[in-house]
């Protein structure tokens, strides 16, 4: 009996799939584009030192002085009844610029649990995390014709 367990259990350990290796699902179609933000950063750092003066006092000094310039986007983007937020730092090479897109355009993406994938009408992408992912909040409006209200898809009857 023990000589059987053995390769039943190393089967079992084989065919078992821990999570790390899970694929992630992927969602794709058209999403509309809610926002998109660049911001732009100046980061300045200063290192600052000390030294005895002549009289014997501690005296601080800028030592040095370094600016760097950051830039990073923030995309929303709806697919059905989600809206996916991402965020990334700019990148020199990528293909397609965020600040081409336009709010309420339609575009093609898909999106999985951590990145999120958009295309341009010319076929060019750009990728980013997802930092967010939530509900459409449902906004009521007032109807003029009935005095009714009805959800933000605008059906007044």
């Amino acid at each position: 009996m023990p000589r059987t367990l053995f390769p039943v259990s190393l089967l079992v350990l084989l065919s078992w799939q821990s999570p790390a290796s899970a694929q992630s699902a992927w969602a794709c179609g058209a999403g509309t584009v809610r926002s998109i933000e660049a911001i732009d950063e100046a980061v300045t750092r200063e290192t600052i030192s000390t030294r005895r003066g002549d009289d014997g006092d501690v005296e601080i000094f800028v030592a040095r002085t370094d600016t760097q310039h950051r830039r990073s986007y923030v995309l929303a983007v709806q697919l059905g009844d989600l809206l996916y937020t991402s965020a990334s730092a700019a990148d020199p090479h990528g293909t397609l610029d965020p600040m081409r897109i336009v709010a309420g355009d339609s575009i093609e993406m898909c999106v999985s649990a951590t990145q999120m994938i958009v295309e341009g009408p010319n076929g060019t992408d750009y990728r980013a995390r997802v930092v967010t992912q939530g509900t459409v909040p449902s906004v009521s409006v007032g109807c003029r014709k009935t005095g009714t209200s009805s959800s933000a898809a605008g059906r007044c009857r």
